[in-house]
């Protein structure tokens, strides 16, 4: 009867453990500390893509501030998520029972410390949203841009000012902000159909292959969340020297490796350098001379990986695996 009602007592614990790692290692979205501004009506509708160029839109004020500037498991402040489990372990095997709660407070402590708000002017997208609306293309497009030079990170802002480039003719720059923001934001829907259609519009072939539709962060907070739930069950495994324990702890660690495996295979596809061509051509070379031969003609909105450099020129590799070399200032790299 006493090890039943033990066991009884023992499984609120373990449901409130698998919750807290899992509310720890779920990012919250980041909010903008700003009011919302006065005087011009808020924007309705999420952004889409037709046929026409008339049919491109911009991202709403609402869209751009729930952007990240810098997602949590891009920042140092992400190794925070995979502390709540050592925590745990510790203050299992070592603290008394009387003295465990206290690590919640520390624990929430920390991970609200990792938050981070975006800070967009909110009235200054307004007045960008009221000249794209009016048809004033090119003061639309200063207004994005210097949003975009203060949030550099934001993908909705990205967008916003390559519609404008697109609209106002400039086709290597619309390319490289749409990869750029879709390289930042690989699950919208929208930004994909646009790089695809604008591409298509432009007649470019070869084109680099777009990143998987599915951001990094989530492979890295399902590790630290199964990481977490492992020292979790490491904990309660060197208390109860249960089997069953010692398997979930096998399990979870094993998942846990194989999340952190895939993160990093899409941090590397992410950190992959690509440059779009800026000029109405560029001459790839079989050498890194302004007298060698061309092997190929780019188009302006061909993107290419950048492999290196030698001085004024860059190596790269198109999107059919042709390598060479191209003028360093035709070139826009991320």
């Amino acid at each position: 009867m006493g090890k039943e009602s033990a066991g009884r007592g023992r499984r609120p614990r373990l449901v409130a453990l698998l919750f807290f790692g899992l509310v720890c290692c779920v990012p919250g979205r980041g909010q903008s500390s700003l009011p919302e501004p006065a005087g011009l009506p808020a924007a309705e509708g999420e952004a889409g893509i037709g046929t026409e160029s008339a049919d491109l839109e911009v991202k709403p004020w609402n869209e751009i501030r729930r952007y990240r500037a810098r997602p949590l498991y891009r920042r140092p402040a992400g190794l925070l998520l995979f502390l709540p489990g050592p925590l745990v372990f510790l203050a299992v095997l070592l603290l008394p029972s009387a003295l465990r709660p206290g690590w919640l407070g520390l624990l929430l402590f920390l991970l609200l410390g990792a938050q981070d708000t975006l800070q967009a002017p909110g009235l200054q997208v307004r007045n960008a949203e009221a000249a794209f609306a009016r048809g004033d293309i090119r003061e639309a497009a200063v207004l994005y841009a210097a949003l975009e030079n203060d949030s550099p990170d934001n993908p909705a802002l990205m967008y916003n000012l390559a519609v404008c480039r697109h609209l106002l003719g400039q086709r290597g720059p619309a390319i490289y902000l749409l990869r750029r923001s879709l390289a930042r934001r690989p699950g919208d829907r929208v930004i994909r159909r646009t790089v695809l259609a604008l591409e298509k519009e432009y007649g470019l072939t070869g084109q680099l292959t777009l990143p998987p539709p599915l951001a990094a962060g989530l492979p890295y907070y399902l590790a630290a969340f199964l990481s977490n739930l492992g020292f979790g069950a490491g904990a309660f495994f060197f208390r109860r020297r249960r089997v069953q324990l010692l398997i979930v702890l096998i399990l979870l660690a094993a998942a846990a490796l194989v999340s952190f495996g895939f993160y990093l295979t899409l941090k590397s596809w992410e950190n992959r350098r690509v440059g779009v061509v800026a000029a109405e051509t560029a001459d790839l070379k079989m050498i890194p001379r302004q007298t060698a031969e061309n092997r190929l003609l780019l188009p302006e909105g061909t993107s290419v990986y950048v492999l290196g450099d030698d001085g004024g020129f860059m190596l790269v590799e198109t999107g059919f695996g042709f390598k060479g070399w191209v003028e360093k200032q035709v070139l826009m790299i991320d």
